[in-house]
């Protein structure tokens, strides 16, 4: 990283409501991007962040804007600390007595939730925000739920034999949390006020103490976890040594894993320590004698280089958090209520012969173009800054209004270059004449808008390129949120630098900035040119390059960057040159080869560490693993007991133990499977934890016995999933029929269950029995004829099996069966119910007719409004000379008028309310979807697709022929007539409906005449072919002649 530059810098003024009152603590929403700051006072105050869009100048001063709200405590009782709860979009206070306060933003309401003894030092929310961890000022730590629900409570210092001294009111404590970027683990540094403090590290699941540290001497509260989750910065303290304090990293296993000094006097106190979300930059505030200064540091190498430092008058009481979500950006603010938006660039200027600036007198004048001309003489070398021997003077300048983010020589044109406006605006700045000529004028000129950028850039750079036999310079630009852009057009989303190189050469120029590195969504082909390419150059390396420890090392590489990586074959490499080192072999062959902790070393620094030590795992080879961990800095605690473990168990069940960690669970199956019939037990476990590796367990045991227990747990395992079918079937292939019945019959397979009970050989009883019970089940379950087959095969009940069949509107199968058994009695009540039934029809067709006509004219209506709406618009704008922006906001509006539109114009902080909100909104709109909301954006094609909806199913045309055939076989024709004629009515009138309907959509005409029901009813009529799919239910000796009996009148 380059040096930092502060690209803009937001200077906003809370406008506090008493004398005196101070800002004490604050919290961010990173999602809404505001901040709270709560007072001396007990005021709240909410104010949004200004955006990199909202900056009309780099450098500003304005009056804030803030929601100020008065929360109401005990007389001498104040905020202390302060935490913002993402899901209850609420702020979390804690009081000096020990209140715990939940402030509800929007509603502007306080409810107490808790409260602690010995008053809340500090509150921090896990980064998923599910808990939420409080300190007390008698040492105590805290875990809940954002229900409030205890996780755990214990000492900052469970193993102290001073504990209840920490905890007695006469020793208060100072303490901070941290939590790890992923949430699993959280750190809290503390005890007694003044004297030395304890690093702990927690567990979050349980609670339980990870690690910890002895007492030190810890500087503070100042503690905070890397983002990434490498490593805790703490600050120690070295007063009695008379050396400045020395910031220091530890891991998560309490072990010190590097440090450095912040080269300040022995007397400063760091106040906090802060990480950057990307984990590249760690900022400190420090407390000097004359002043508070915030250092940013980034590292390379392991070597920590100051960045930037900001200073503060002790008067102003600075403090300051990072932007959650823009590394670059940190906020500070001041106990007098000045907050303070500082966003950072990395830049590397190049020194040039004459060089254009922004560089504004006042606070208050405009910017200005400074062209400052540097003079030496003709034996030195011009741009080299040297100590002497040479002289600048400013030789042009001139106003600008706006400030300039970036600046570029332009390659096309000697004695020009590209300036960048706040905005991604570009101008070309001229110089007229020869350089060293001062009376020229100077130009600034507008370029074409394929130049500018869509937003700020700090980072720009210009080259050459050709297009058609033309050559033109091209803008590149990179914004502080990682997009590329060349002029308007967008390269990435994900770049982090970029630089340019020639076809011209042979090799890539590396420049100052650093080279692109552009993430991109790459498919299946993409990834395998990856792993080919990196193949060809490992087989080119073992066939035409001679054997060497630079080659070996190249070999790994292409190993470790393939995709996936191949880290299995890697170490097997390193595993024949140890093999070969324990040997002692030490002919000329080997000394060609780099020694295994050489090559491993060089595998690690390529491959996440954790990803080698399993990958050595996969080998079985537990001495190599041990060694891959011990060169990975693992803490021994971690992993020896594991290897020893490991060691002590037979080879068969130490493959199985290894396969399970590592996820290969056909390979456990196999080694579990070989050790032998004592672990058959933990073998059928492994089975039921992973169900996908029952067929192999069947190909892999032989015995009769065996194969039964893996099918019949297979089989349960079917059941669980509500397979019930296939269940049924793996039942009886181990001849376990009880539990295939039951799967029959919870599937509703009535052919199933008795075929299973013929097998299990139950007496009539039973069958009958069982027989009874289907009848009930099946008719709750909505499957009457299925419950009329069961009453008559099994049952013999002959009245029950023709009500079934006429529940199920089988009438055809009901009358069949009356006229079998020769019931007279049934006969007649068949007939009553088909009457009634077609009574029913003639009704519901009808009333459907008149539900068709009243859609398609409210359909029809609503078309008509909108189309013309739509003309009396278009017939303005044809005679109106407006400007392109006033068309513009003409056609918003029109676009944004809500019968015509899906946009909401309500406010965008609507995204960010809680999930539960968002289920309940979500459960309201289905209960509503059946309804039509008048004047709503999308009624017109509900309305075409409520017509839709309206046709009459495959099996209600099914149940109305059945209808029809027994009704003339009861010589009730004439009904059957007038139900046919109601259904062919209702039919052919949806179906030209929604015919009128699709002509229309599309269409921005309606015709009165030709666009009516009647209109499409005639013409769907004359065009229908009479053995068309939609005919298939009529009976033709009910038909009358084509020539229009039929009629679509709702009367």
């Amino acid at each position: 990283m380059k040096n930092l530059k502060v690209v803009t810098r937001i200077v906003q003024q809370l406008q506090l409501q008493l004398e005196g009152e101070t800002v004490i603590v604050s919290a961010v929403d990173s999602e809404r991007h505001r901040a709270f700051f709560a007072s001396s006072e007990n005021f709240i105050y909410s104010v949004d962040l200004p955006a990199p869009t909202q900056q009309p100048l780099q450098w500003s001063e304005t009056s804030l804007d803030s929601n100020v709200e008065e929360v109401v405590l005990e007389p001498g009782d104040s905020i202390v600390a302060m935490d913002y709860l993402m899901e209850k979009e609420s702020l979390l206070l804690g009081s000096s007595t020990g209140c715990l306060l939940l402030y509800n933003v929007d509603e502007k309401t306080t409810e107490v939730v808790g409260r602690l003894e010995g008053g809340v030092k500090t509150i921090a929310s896990s980064p998923d925000g599910a808990l939420i961890s409080v300190t007390s000022g008698f040492g105590q730590l805290l875990v809940m739920t954002h229900d409030w629900e205890v996780m755990f409570e214990s000492s900052l210092d469970p193993h102290s034999d001073s504990a209840g001294e920490i905890n007695s009111p006469s020793c208060p404590i100072q303490s901070s949390i941290s939590w790890r970027g992923d949430g699993k683990f959280f750190a809290t540094l503390g005890g007694p006020d003044g004297s030395s403090q304890k690093l702990t590290i927690w567990e979050r699941e349980l609670g339980n103490m990870h690690s910890s540290l002895d007492t030190k001497a810890f500087i503070g509260a100042s503690l905070d976890w890397m983002p990434s989750g490498a490593k805790v910065a703490t600050t120690h303290d070295r007063k009695t040594e008379g050396k400045c304090p020395l910031i220091v990293f530890y891991e998560k296993n309490g072990l010190e894993r590097s440090y450095f000094c912040i080269d300040e006097p022995a007397e400063v106190v760091v106040q906090a320590l802060k990480w950057s979300c990307n984990s590249e930059l760690l900022a400190a505030l420090i407390s000097c004698s004359q002043y508070d200064v915030i250092k940013i540091w980034s590292c390379n190498n392991n070597h920590w280089y100051l960045k930037q430092e900001l200073r503060y008058t002790k008067k102003e009481g600075v403090r300051f958090y990072w932007d959650p979500i823009k590394p670059m950006h940190l906020i500070c603010w001041t106990l007098g209520g000045q907050v303070i938006t500082h966003s950072d660039a990395c830049f590397s200027t190049p020194m040039m012969s004459s060089e254009a600036n922004n560089l504004p007198e006042k606070r208050d004048s405009p910017f200005f173009i400074i062209e400052i001309e540097l003079v030496c003489p003709e034996d030195s070398l011009l741009g080299s800054v040297c100590s002497s021997g040479w002289q600048a003077r400013i030789s042009k300048k001139m106003p600008l209004q706006s400030p300039v983010t970036g600046i570029s020589q332009n390659p096309a044109k000697t004695g020009s270059a590209f300036i960048q406006l706040s905005g991604g605006r570009i101008v070309e700045y001229c110089s007229k004449v020869n350089l060293f000529r001062m009376s020229a004028l100077v130009q600034v000129g507008e370029v074409g808008s394929d130049y500018s950028f869509p937003t700020s850039c700090p980072w720009m750079a210009a080259v050459l390129c050709h297009e058609n036999g033309i050559v033109r310079p091209l803008l590149v630009g990179l914004d502080d949120s990682c997009k590329l852009h060349a002029g308007k057009r967008l390269l990435s989303t994900n770049c982090s630098s970029f630089t340019f190189y020639s076809s011209a050469y042979g090799a890539t120029e590396q420049c100052a900035t650093s080279v692109a590195d552009t993430t991109h969504s790459h498919d299946q082909l993409s990834d395998n040119k990856v792993t080919s390419v990196l193949m060809a150059i490992r087989k080119a390396l073992e066939v035409q390059m001679e054997e060497s420890s630079s080659r070996e090392l190249c070999i790994l590489t292409t190993l470790a960057r393939s995709e996936p990586p191949l880290l299995e074959e890697a170490l097997n490499r390193i595993k024949g040159i140890r093999e070969l080192e324990l040997h002692g072999v030490d002919d000329a062959r080997r000394k060609l080869y780099p020694s295994a902790e050489e090559s491993l070393k060089h595998l690690l620094w390529l491959i996440d560490p954790e990803a080698v030590f399993n990958a050595a795992l996969g080998l079985y080879d537990l001495n190599l693993a041990a060694i891959v961990a011990l060169n990975s800095q693992k803490d021994p605690k971690e992993f020896l007991p594991f290897l020893k473990s490991l060691e002590c168990l037979p080879p068969a069940i130490m493959r199985y133990t290894v396969d399970l960690r590592l996820g290969r669970y056909e390979g456990a199956l196999r080694n579990i499977v070989s050790a032998g019939n004592e672990y058959h037990e933990d073998c059928m476990k492994l089975l039921n934890a992973n169900p996908q590796l029952f067929p192999m367990g069947l190909q892999l045991f032989t015995e009769p016995d065996k194969r039964h227990q893996i099918l019949e747990a297979w089989g349960d395992q079917l059941s669980e999933e509500k397979c019930f079918g296939d269940a049924a079937t793996t039942y009886q292939c181990c001849s376990s029929y009880q539990k295939s019945l039951k799967a029959y019959r919870a599937c509703g397979d009535w052919r199933g269950v008795f075929t299973v009970a013929g097998l299990l050989k139950l007496t009539k009883e039973e069958i009958l029995q069982l027989a009874h019970e289907l009848c009930d089940e099946f008719q709750a379950l909505g499957k009457p004829g299925d419950a009329a087959r069961i009453a008559l095969d099994y049952c013999s009940d002959v009245d029950r099996g023709v009500s079934y069949y006429i529940t199920a509107r089988e009438w055809e199968e009901a009358l069949r069966v009356a006229y079998m058994h020769s019931r007279q009695d049934l006969v007649d009540t068949v007939r009553d119910a088909a009457l009634d039934c077609a009574a029913l029809l003639i009704s519901e067709y009808q009333e459907g007719l008149l539900k068709v006509g009243k859609y398609l004219a409210r359909y029809v209506a609503v078309r008509q409004r909108r189309l013309s709406l739509a003309a009396k618009l278009k017939s303005e704008d044809r005679f109106m000379d407006v400007e392109d922006d006033n068309i513009s906001e003409v056609s918003t509006s029109f676009s944004e008028m809500s019968a015509y539109t899906t946009r909401s114009m309500k406010e965008s902080s609507a995204s960010v309310i809680s999930s539960r909100a968002s289920k309940s909104r979500g459960a309201r709109r289905q209960k509503k979807g059946g309804k039509i909301r008048a004047g709503s954006p999308g009624e017109e094609m509900a309305l075409v697709e409520h017509l839709k909806g309206m046709s009459l199913t495959s099996g209600a045309l099914n149940e109305l022929k059945n209808l029809l055939v027994v009704l003339i076989q009861l010589g009730k024709e004439e009904i059957a007539r007038q139900v046919q004629l109601a259904g062919d009515n209702f039919e052919v009138s949806q179906m030209a409906a929604v015919k009128l309907a699709e002509d229309t959509v599309p269409n921005d005409k309606i015709d009165e005449n030709a666009h009516t029901l009647e209109h499409y009813v005639k013409m769907l009529r004359a065009h229908q072919p009479t053995e068309s799919e939609t005919n298939c239910w009529r009976i033709k000796a009910l038909s009358p002649p084509r020539s229009g009996a039929y009629s679509n009148s709702p009367e």
